[in-house]
């Protein structure tokens, strides 16, 4: 890794952190309100929008403490979806068709049980998606993802 991929990393997690700042979401890893056994999950995260898809995983990582894999194209979600590396829950983005994101749940689910799903819209949404609903608002979809990673947890 070269100084200028590290110190883009740096910026990037420190812009999250005056992101969640700003939108009053506490950050802070390993946080008693996550379960020990939550920080062990991975979620798979799927959005067609890079930069997008690059903030949140950094708010979910930081915050919640589990590994965020993301996919940025439906050839890649359906590969990892269908891959051997553990999934505990599934995040599309608003920026995935339906279709897709019920193609991508299906296979998630195949590979790796009833792994819970929940599709991102943004406010004002009136299309179609295939997951629970979520919000896109950073403190709903935080306890969103809590709630499916404890569904999840105790389950297994």
């Amino acid at each position: 890794m070269k100084w200028f991929d590290m110190e883009l990393s740096i910026l990037e997690v420190r812009f999250a952190f005056v992101c969640a700042t700003f939108i009053g979401v506490e950050v802070r890893r390993h946080s008693p309100l996550v379960p020990t056994a939550m920080l062990s999950s991975r979620i798979l995260s799927v959005g067609y929008d890079r930069e997008l898809m690059r903030l949140r995983g950094l708010l979910i990582r930081q915050t919640l403490g589990v590994e965020v894999c993301a996919a940025f194209d439906f050839g890649s979600a359906l590969e990892r979806a269908r891959g051997d590396e553990q999934i505990d829950a599934v995040l599309l983005c608003y920026t995935v068709p339906a279709e897709h994101q019920a193609l991508i749940i299906e296979a998630a689910r195949a590979r790796h049980g009833q792994v819970p799903a929940l599709s991102i819209y943004p406010a004002m949404c009136h299309r179609r998606i295939a997951g629970t609903p979520v919000s896109n608002n950073p403190e709903q979809l935080l306890e969103a993802l809590k709630g499916a990673l404890r569904l999840r947890i105790s389950a297994a």
